[in-house]
């Protein structure tokens, strides 16, 4: 009977079924899927089914590289009595995973990770049995989000608000940095803790020699053209402007790239909203010394570049942890502030020199590009020590709440792993029961 199921899932026209045209992102009848009804069902399906013991699911936002995850996954796997899946991206899943599986794992699951504001746990009953840990897909704290932007977001035209009920149900966020912490309590609902001395996973790989010698050798085969070149990294941010006029902010690459000699080399990375749109490209005469790669990763593209140009974007945080340095390139920096915000005054808190142009640009990348030392103490000051094992970390931590009772449901396949000191949460029934209250 499996097979028979397998294979009628795998013909073309049931495909097309299961995922008709109407259900796509950006329709009607879609985006209230995802934002109502999904959610409601997951509220339901609490009521009919219990929570499974080691059940561990991911929600991603299909905008961010799960590279996390599967960090995560690889210590969880070392575990016998765990049951781990991931979805991806809502919206190119069938009818089946959106009015079903996703809400039944959402119900059902003992640890739910989740790494944006997802509205997929804005109605979920919170009991204490289980967690949910935001596992936010930026490091430090830049922009303002979450409820810490509340008031730019209520400001700006037809923005839903209804994604901030979510921040609710979290139980906890990952460390985000020694200085930062206070920006992300601000930022979620009271109740949210910290999980100390735990980092987003991806940072392992930043320390990870054999990763970084695999990645950049892969890299340089790809695109030799990057062999023996000093490597500026080009990340604009996404802006969300009303006018959608995010391309007309990028560098005019003639500018700085005529000023640039061979040994140079400009690499564009694009936000991932980005990734369709279009710019100016250099002209042919310049054309050598670029590079659009807004099809690979970020942080790969880091580990082979010498000095990374940035605007608003929290990729700066990742880059200064590599100990390189960094120039700013903000000509629409008031535009910015007034839609968007941030935690810091921007001036003071960026750690490289701030330029409106590209003349600007060119002088602060001669000055900065063999100068990390303001990064450095920006680095010390603001994150203070950085664990390099915060996957194995993670997953300690979740095993320690699925064992909180003294049951040993999770146990380690090979020789014991002792469970690290971490803060163990307890269930917080009266706690969810008051912010339930003061949500309905």
């Amino acid at each position: 009977m499996k097979k028979i199921v397998k294979n009628m899932l795998k013909n073309k026209m049931i495909k097309s079924l299961l995922r008709p045209s109407f259900l796509r992102n950006g329709t009607k009848m879609g985006r209230w899927i995802y934002r109502e009804l999904t959610p409601r069902l997951a509220r339901l399906m609490q009521n009919l089914f219990r929570v499974k013991k080691g059940k561990v699911v991911s929600f991603g936002s299909g905008n961010v590289s799960p590279i996390q995850y599967k960090l995560l996954k690889q210590e969880l796997r070392k575990y016998k009595g765990l049951s781990v899946r991931r979805y991806d991206n809502f919206y190119g899943r069938s009818i089946i995973s959106r009015l079903i599986k996703i809400p039944y794992d959402a119900a059902t699951s003992e640890v739910i990770i989740v790494e944006d504001v997802n509205r997929l746990l804005k109605y979920l009953k919170r009991n204490g049995d289980q967690l949910i840990i935001q596992m936010w897909h930026a490091l430090g704290a830049f922009k303002k989000f979450a409820l810490g932007n509340a008031e730019n977001l209520i400001r700006i035209e037809n923005e839903d608000l209804e994604e901030l009920k979510a921040v609710h149900t979290y139980d906890y966020v990952l460390d985000p940095g020694l200085k930062f912490r206070e920006k992300y309590l601000e930022s979620f609902a009271p109740g949210c803790k910290i999980l100390k001395g735990v980092f987003n996973p991806r940072i392992d790989l930043l320390f990870d020699e054999e990763h970084i010698a695999k990645k950049t050798e892969r890299l340089y085969e790809k695109y030799p053209e990057l062999r023996n070149k000093r490597i500026l990294l080009y990340t604009p941010t996404y802006r969300g402007y009303s006018d959608r006029s995010d391309a007309q902010h990028f560098m005019n690459f003639d500018e700085l790239l005529s000023r640039l000699d061979d040994r140079f080399m400009l690499v564009l990375k694009k936000h991932t909203i980005m990734k369709k749109s279009s710019y100016n490209p250099p002209s042919e005469q310049y054309a050598h010394k670029f590079l659009d790669l807004s099809n690979e990763n970020v942080n790969n593209l880091m580990l082979i570049s010498d000095l990374l140009i940035n605007d608003y974007s929290s990729t700066f945080f990742e880059f200064a942890l590599l100990g390189k340095p960094v120039v700013f390139l903000a000509k629409d920096l008031d535009q910015y502030l007034d839609d968007r915000g941030f935690y810091y005054d921007y001036k003071e808190f960026v750690p490289g020199p701030i330029c409106s142009s590209e003349a600007e640009l060119y002088e602060a990348i001669m000055a900065y590009i063999d100068n990390p030392a303001r990064v450095k103490e920006f680095v010390a000051e603001y994150f203070g020590e950085v664990p390099t094992d915060n996957a194995k970390r993670f997953a300690e931590f979740i095993v320690g709440f699925i064992n909180r009772d003294g049951v040993e449901r999770v146990k380690p396949k090979s020789v014991p792993t002792e469970i690290s000191e971490l803060e163990v949460p307890q269930p917080r029934k009266e706690e969810h029961k008051m912010v339930e209250k003061e949500l309905a």
